[in-house]
């Protein structure tokens, strides 16, 4: 070899040397000790649809198939941010429960196009399984405190290191705005007549209804409630309207007098917990 292939061949050895270098001092470094163990704890993107396509191999949970040995109540639907949310599994049918199985528990945050964030996960020991009881384990986590987003729920059966079964349930943290409206099926009514309210919620998260209103009338310098338009006792049952959701509620105006009126209808927000009065003006004529 002659001076000019030494001098090339160093030149690459040189380079080889750098790039070890510094691929070695990322990983040392904080973000690369962050990005090698997040890929062994697959903190990476995964698809929404992978989850959804599975195919239970041999049904553990009760629900998916026959000889299904454990029960389950686990967190689902609309949340608070920071709330508390989880699963607890229990033995279900123990003529076919085995001890041999792991599960292990995962919350991701759904981001846009179905790529899910792991943000945590946790393992249930199933060593300690009360055979009386029937009590497997439980596993909780805090959501966090953002508003407007969506988590997925996992609980996978392993058996041997393969998942054979799972359950899963999407989380719902709405923007925390509670928004309604109020509409009625026309503006002028007769005494006697019947008027038919309508809730719309028109905002983000679900509202808390029920058959409980109030009538006013307007004396000419304020609102008075009317004792006889009014009822004295209501229907304190909850009625949940997921947003898009309308409600209809029919009243009697029987010995209403002629006047300007307006009903009053409470809403509460489900997660933001915050209540909202919706009125709207009618008038009766004799």
């Amino acid at each position: 070899m002659d001076r000019e292939g030494y001098i090339y061949l160093g030149v690459i050895l040189l380079s080889l040397i750098i790039i070890f270098y510094s691929v070695g001092s990322y990983l040392m470094s904080d973000s690369g000790r962050e990005y090698f163990q997040a890929s062994w704890r697959s903190d990476h993107f995964e698809q929404l649809s992978d989850y959804e396509n599975f195919t239970t191999l041999e049904a553990v949970f009760s629900g998916n198939g026959p000889n299904c040995s454990v029960g389950f109540i686990m967190s689902d639907g609309y949340h608070r941010p920071g709330d508390r949310v989880g699963v607890v599994l229990y033995v279900y049918r123990p003529k076919y429960y085995r001890y041999n199985l792991v599960f292990i528990v995962k919350l991701f945050r759904i981001e846009t196009g179905g790529y899910l964030i792991q943000l945590d996960n946790k393992t249930i020991d199933v060593s300690g399984t009360d055979k009386v009881a029937g009590f497997i384990g439980e596993v909780y986590f805090s959501l966090p405190m953002s508003e407007g987003v969506k988590y997925l729920l996992v609980v996978e059966a392993l058996e041997n290191g393969t998942v054979i079964d799972m359950i899963r349930s999407i989380i719902i943290v709405p923007i925390q705005v509670m928004n309604a409206r109020l509409t009625l099926d026309k503006k002028v009514y007769a005494p006697g007549d019947t008027l038919t309210y309508t809730i719309v919620n028109i905002g983000g998260e679900p509202v808390m209804i029920g058959y409980c209103y109030e009538i006013y009338r307007w004396t000419g310098e304020s609102w008075v409630l009317d004792d006889k338009l009014t009822p004295d006792i209501c229907i304190l049952v909850g009625i949940l309207l997921k947003p898009g959701g309308r409600w209809s509620n029919t009243i009697t105006l029987d010995d209403a007098k002629p006047g300007l009126y307006k009903i009053v209808v409470e809403v509460r927000g489900e997660t933001t917990n915050k209540v909202k009065k919706l009125s709207q003006e009618f008038i009766i004529e004799a």
